[in-house]
């Protein structure tokens, strides 16, 4: 390898540093293994605070959970925060069972109002693309929602997956970014949020 080479690797090396901000901070961009533990931090643009962690999708992941998830490759979807769920009447039904015992940021339950109040509170135009097909959203039981769909689809458990339907306590006017996702909101400055690790 020739002096130029490694000139050219190292500014590479410098400009990814500075350049991937967009995700971690600088410190974080060159990490050589990865440590448990300590703080996640993240630029996520030019709002301030939380409301920039409660619009970045890649944030959201990190303080938001969903009622499903899909695998790596996108093939397949997986229980989240319901356990399970069945369908009936030829696919214009669906029922989900939710996990008990999980906690929000906040120290409270989660329970089915919480999942109804969610996804009823989404945006019009956010819920016109994101859950077109939804007639009705009801609490079935505790920890039991039942959805019943303008039309058979039998990817309805995928579509939950998106991270714009993170489940948030049903009781908050604005529950910002609490969630009951891994990583818990700390505001440390005005324009500053800390993310620490959930147990």
């Amino acid at each position: 390898m020739t002096d130029s080479n490694i000139s050219l690797r190292l500014s590479r090396r410098r400009f990814l540093s500075a350049s991937l901000g967009g995700m971690l901070l600088p410190q974080y961009a060159t990490a050589t293994a990865p440590r448990s533990g300590g703080h996640l931090r993240m630029w996520v643009g030019s709002l301030r605070g939380a409301s920039s962690l409660a619009h970045c999708a890649p944030a959201r992941r990190c303080w938001g959970e969903t009622l499903t998830e899909s695998t790596a490759d996108g093939d397949a979807v997986m229980p989240l925060l319901a356990e399970r769920w069945s369908t009936s009447d030829g696919g214009l039904r669906w029922a989900f069972k939710i996990r008990q015992r999980v906690r929000f940021h906040d120290g409270r339950l989660l329970d089915a109002r919480d999942v109804v109040a969610s996804l009823q509170r989404l945006e019009p135009r956010d819920r016109h693309w994101l859950l077109p097909m939804v007639e009705e959203i009801a609490v079935i039981g505790s920890h039991s929602v039942g959805f019943r769909l303008r039309k058979a689809m039998s990817e309805f458990p995928m579509m939950l997956s998106d991270s714009h339907l993170v489940i948030q306590p049903h009781d908050l006017p604005d529950p910002g970014t609490v969630g009951t996702g891994p990583y818990r909101c700390r505001p440390v400055a005005p324009d500053v949020v800390v993310m620490e690790r959930f147990a």
